[in-house]
C-alpha cells in the first residue's frame, strides 16, 4: 500500500487522494508518467484535511485480511492437498506413488494457485477503504 498520498479533492465527505511515488510529487504540475490514478479514502480520526495536504493512509483492515488469506491459505491448501491426492492420481496411471510424485503433487498445485491469486488480485478490487493515518 502507497503510505504518503496528496489530497486532490474533497467533496461531500468524500476525500480523494492521489498516490505520491516521489517526495517531490506534492507541488509538481508536470503531466509525467509517474502520476497515478485518484482513490477514495476515509478519515476515520477526524483529522483537519484540506485540499492539498499530504497524508500518510494506512491499509483497511478488512482489505488485508482477504489479502492474507487469498494469498497465504489458499496456495497451501492447495499444496496439502496436492500431497495427499498424489497417491490416487498416480494409481490411476499404475504408478506407486514416490517421493518424486508427491513432490509434484505440492508444486504444481501450489503454483497453479499462486498463479490464480495473482490474476485474482489483478481483476478484482479488494475489499475495504484505505484510511488516513495521519497529516504529514
Amino acid at each position: 500500500m502507497t503510505d504518503k498520498a496528496l489530497v486532490v479533492d474533497i467533496k461531500d465527505g468524500i476525500i480523494t487522494v492521489m498516490p505520491m511515488i516521489k517526495g517531490g510529487c506534492a507541488g509538481c504540475t508536470a503531466e509525467c508518467d509517474k502520476k497515478s490514478s485518484t482513490f477514495p479514502v476515509e478519515n476515520s480520526l477526524g483529522l483537519d484535511v484540506k485540499v492539498g495536504s499530504t497524508v500518510r493512509l494506512k491499509a483497511a483492515k478488512k482489505a488485508m485480511m482477504v489479502q492474507g488469506l487469498i494469498s497465504i491459505l489458499l496456495p497451501v491448501a492447495c499444496a496439502v492437498a496436492g500431497y495427499f491426492l498424489a497417491t490416487p492420481i498416480c494409481s490411476l496411471f499404475g504408478r506407486t506413488a514416490g517421493e518424486d510424485s508427491k513432490a509434484l503433487g505440492v508444486l504444481i498445485p501450489f503454483m497453479i494457485s499462486s498463479i490464480l491469486v495473482f490474476v485474482f488480485t489483478r481483476k478484482f478490487k479488494m475489499p475495504g477503504t484505505p484510511d488516513i493515518a495521519e497529516i504529514l
